[in-house]
This record gives structure tokens, C-alpha cells and sequence, in this order.
């Protein structure tokens, strides 16, 4: 008896078997890492905003403490400042009258005296800003008053430096007037305060 051959089995097709491959439905897409960090990172960097309580600045009672202590303070300091002023503002009148004492010198050598005047001089105070000049003879010896002979600034004379009313200078009242006394060969620096008493800082040493 003759026995055909057994058949085979039929082969899947190619497109068949890719299909049995294929997976089956697939899974929603799991986001990225980075997604899901980014706002809760920018929600911990932010914050919540400051409220108004919290605002950075002074209250009215601070700022009446610090003004109080900055008059306290330019109270204190200015007494010295001004006195700093009225010393800076002397060297005008020293320099004046040393230029007057020079010129007093000039003229003597060809008179037989001392100029009485700022205009026998010549000497200009224009450029003084805070002093006047004045010129003075010298005051008579007892036994000079009966000599009517004795002419006048013939010995010596009296230069004076005071302050200008219309000058801040007008305040010092610790060197409110700067002479220069000439008698004969003695040169002698004085000052007197406000009350005309004698003062001995007013000319440096």
C-alpha cells in the first residue's frame, strides 16, 4: 500500500509574523525626568513674596534717632570748625601787615619819618577780604608831651588789623584786633580779644 508523505505544516507568512510579533498595545509615554523635577525646583527657588510688614527700611522713630544724634554731633564739632575758620582767615592780616612794615621801611629811607597814611603809602587794601588797616602814631612819652617839636611818626607808628563787619571774621572774638608796634628799632607783635584785653594766640610763635 503506498503512504503519501505527510504534508507539512503551513509556513506563516512574513507579514503574519511580523504581526505576532508586534506588541500589544502600548503603554502611555512616562515623562521625562527633567519634567517633573522643573517646577518643584522653581517652586522651592521663588517663594512666597514678602509681605508689606517685611519690607526693608527705617520707621519714623528711627529716622528722629539718627537725626537727633547727627545735630548732637554738628553741634559739637562746629565751635571747633569755626575757630579752624578764624585762624585761617588771621594769616590775611598777618601778611597785610607785614607788607605795611616793609613799605613803612621803603619810605623812611627817603623821608625823615613814617608815612601817616595808607595813601602816602600807596599801600592798597583791595584785595583784603576780611581786615581793615589803620596807621597810628605813637602814643607820647611823659617827657615828651611839652615837646611840640617832635614831628609826627618820627619814632615809630602803630599798624592795626580789624576785622571787616561785613566779614564772618567779625566773630573772632579771641584775636579781634592784630597790630604791629614799631619804636625806634623794636618791633613788637600784639592782639587783643573782644573785650580789649591783651591776647597771645593770635600771632604765630
Amino acid at each position: 500500500m503506498y503512504l503519501s508523505p505527510p504534508s507539512e505544516a503551513p509556513k506563516p507568512r512574513p507579514s503574519q509574523a511580523r504581526r505576532a510579533r508586534l506588541p500589544g498595545p502600548q503603554c502611555p509615554c512616562v515623562p521625562a525626568p527633567d519634567a517633573a523635577i522643573a517646577p518643584t525646583a522653581q517652586q522651592h527657588s521663588s517663594g512666597p513674596p514678602p509681605s508689606r510688614g517685611q519690607r526693608a527700611g527705617l520707621s519714623l522713630v528711627e529716622l528722629l534717632v539718627a537725626l537727633c544724634i547727627t545735630a548732637t554731633l554738628a553741634a559739637l564739632a562746629w565751635p571747633h570748625f569755626q575757630g579752624a575758620m578764624h585762624r585761617a582767615r588771621r594769616s590775611e592780616a598777618q601778611t597785610a601787615l607785614s607788607e605795611l612794615l616793609n613799605a613803612q621801611a621803603r619810605y623812611r629811607s627817603s623821608h625823615r619819618r613814617y608815612a601817616g597814611s595808607l595813601a602816602e603809602l600807596g599801600f592798597g587794601t583791595s584785595s583784603l577780604q576780611h581786615y581793615q588797616l589803620r596807621l597810628l602814631d605813637l602814643p607820647k612819652a611823659a617827657d615828651d608831651a611839652d615837646d611840640a617839636e617832635i614831628e609826627p611818626f618820627s619814632k615809630g607808628f602803630v599798624a592795626l588789623a580789624t576785622p571787616l563787619h561785613t566779614s564772618p571774621q567779625a566773630h573772632d572774638r579771641t584775636c579781634a584786633v592784630l597790630s604791629l608796634t614799631l619804636e625806634g628799632r623794636q618791633l613788637t607783635h600784639n592782639a587783643s580779644d573782644a573785650t580789649g584785653s591783651p591776647s597771645a594766640p593770635c600771632w604765630p610763635q
